[in-house]
């Protein structure tokens, strides 16, 4: 992308201070201390401060897990995932944030909120009190203006890293590096690499279930890659896939991690990879997707276009719900219809891309634009594409 079209972070307010939480400070010590051997301890010499804070908390999140283990366990060896989770699929910037919130205005579904995915290790034992300090978080997401909170809705994702889990986000903190080469198809792992992934986010979802009632929904845009091992897990889960124009996403990703790897990195980067990463990690994402799309169950997938879902919220989640065979949509129709009345001023950034990067995306997201009605030339198709045999 040219300069004058880059988005960069440079210059912008940036919501994060010394004291904010990063998405690291919810390591245990043994994750933690993994990132850093992985990386060479290649932390910048401007960041060893944060390094340093992370490292204390590290040492404390370990001993408030064996705690929390110790303390809890009579409840949590009865813990059990009654109901098939429902998943919430999109490449990033695609609405799958949106989408996950308008979900859980339904009262019979729950979710993973921030607190619990940024301190997975002690949450059943910390909640109660950390809650309170909210000052721990900036007031709103460094990559757009949505507001933040504890008690949000949030990726299960970084619950995982901060389990020690493999994960693509361990390039956020260590971007001059690249210690996460297979972890978002997860087939780079290792057999028991992979067994050690499956069992940490069946422990993790366990204990969120020890907070919640009702159907979980997770969301998390890797997710999208890893079809298959979620159905080894959960084979009766149901999914919805929400999908934005190539071209929005694609200026907006390199946005996000720009701004995430200014707030969160533990090195300086020049983002001079972010081009290639995002075009890489669409295709990664959307190769496994297709592959795996006929494992799942038939009724069990939903998909629906961003600008479709903005222009109609209420009728897209309607025709979910109906998809997917989860009835009560009248009940919740009046909290769906208040959500967007109270956002009915939200802008969305606006991005200007290059003729060269234009035909570029259209030259290796071509398919994905034909299967979902989005053309090269156009931002808008007719809704024609959802009644339409995607087997293909």
């Amino acid at each position: 992308m040219p300069e004058n079209n880059r988005p960069e972070t440079k210059g912008q307010p940036d919501p994060f201070r010394f004291w904010h939480m990063r998405f690291w400070h919810g390591m245990k010590f043994s994750a933690w201390l993994g990132l850093l051997v992985r990386n060479g301890f290649a932390v910048t010499p401007g960041r060893l401060g944060l390094a340093l804070t992370i490292t204390l908390m590290s040492v404390a999140n370990s001993v408030l897990r064996v705690l929390q283990e110790v303390m809890l366990y009579p409840f949590i060896r009865r813990a059990r995932i009654e109901e098939p989770p429902i998943f919430v699929l999109g490449h990033w910037r695609s609405g799958t944030t949106m989408l996950h919130e308008v979900m859980v205005l339904d009262e019979r579904f729950s979710c993973p909120n921030t607190y619990q995915c940024m301190t997975p290790n002690h949450f059943l034992l910390t909640s109660w009190f950390a809650l309170r300090l909210t000052f721990l978080l900036p007031k709103k997401r460094p990559m757009d203006e949505m507001g933040v909170g504890w008690l949000q809705p949030q990726e299960d994702e970084f619950a995982l890293v901060n389990l020690g889990q493999p994960s693509p986000y361990r390039s956020i903190a260590f971007p001059n590096s690249n210690p996460c080469e297979g972890a978002l198809n997860l087939e780079g792992l290792s057999e028991t690499q992979h067994s050690n992934w499956k069992t940490a986010l069946m422990w993790f979802l366990r204990r969120v279930g020890m907070q919640t009632r009702g159907t979980l929904v997770v969301k998390s845009p890797t997710h999208t890659a890893r079809v298959k091992t979620l159905l080894e897990l959960f084979p009766d889960s149901k999914f919805v896939l929400v999908v934005r124009n190539p071209h929005e996403v694609f200026a907006s990703t390199v946005k996000l991690w720009s701004a995430l790897r200014h707030s969160q990195s533990l090195q300086v980067t020049d983002n001079c990879d972010l081009e290639a990463k995002v075009f890489q990690d669409f295709e990664t994402m959307f190769e496994a997707f297709e592959r795996d799309r006929s494992l799942i169950p038939e009724g069990h997938l939903f998909e629906t276009r961003f600008e479709d879902f903005v222009d109609s919220p209420a009728g897209e989640m309607e025709r979910l719900y109906g998809e997917l065979g989860l009835g009560g949509f009248e009940r919740s129709r009046p909290a769906i219809e208040s959500y967007f009345a109270r956002r009915a001023d939200y802008q969305r950034d606006a991005y200007s891309l290059t003729p060269e990067l234009r035909e570029e995306i259209g030259r290796r997201w071509g398919p994905f634009m034909k299967r979902y009605g989005y053309d090269a030339g156009q931002n808008r198709q007719s809704k024609a594409w959802a009644r339409q045999d995607k087997t293909g």
